[in-house]
């Protein structure tokens, strides 16, 4: 087993393994899945997900989860707590996934701008696809630099950093 400072295990969402993720996605999905199913009741979506952050923090075995796994597990907790109705209406959330835009552009074999824009715009279709609601661009202004070595930032660098940016919609 891995040992990570959260205790939590990774998770697989789609390629990319999450290792440092928050749990409030999970709270806001049994809430939103409770809501959804008539039974909003916040105290029962809070004991929900403490227990769960129980279980992923000290009785989970495996240090790596598919996300999918988890809300199978989740759904038979529901299952087993009296809950069946909410099962049907427990939204599929995840923690939000970073991309680092270096490294993507060091997996390219061609590191151009065009490369690089398909690249990313495919892997943030695949993962919105996937269900994941918020894709985090990392070292966007360093993959610019890379790809247009002048040293100073100009409006093509700016240009560049912002089209990169806007894949996420954001």
């Amino acid at each position: 087993m891995i040992c990570l400072a959260s205790k939590l295990p990774i998770l697989q969402v789609g390629s990319h393994q999450i290792a440092d993720y928050d749990t409030e996605w999970l709270h806001r999905a049994l809430s939103d899945g409770l809501k959804k199913a008539g039974m909003g009741d916040e105290q029962v979506a809070m004991d929900l997900y403490q227990g769960l952050l129980h279980y992923l923090q000290n009785d989970c075995p495996w240090s790596l989860l598919k996300i999918e796994d988890l809300y199978l597990r989740v759904q038979k907790l529901l299952s087993k707590v009296g809950l069946q109705k909410a099962k049907s209406h427990l939204p599929f959330y995840t923690p939000d996934v970073r991309i680092s835009v270096t490294q993507m552009l060091d997996t390219i074999e061609c590191p151009i701008e065009l490369a690089l824009l398909q690249s990313l715009n495919q892997e943030i279709t695949q993962l919105k696809n996937y269900g994941v609601q918020r894709v985090v661009l990392e070292e966007i202004k360093e993959a610019v630099s890379s790809i247009m070595p002048a040293k100073r930032w100009n409006k093509q660098k700016q240009f560049l950093h912002d089209e990169i940016a806007s894949l996420t919609g954001e």
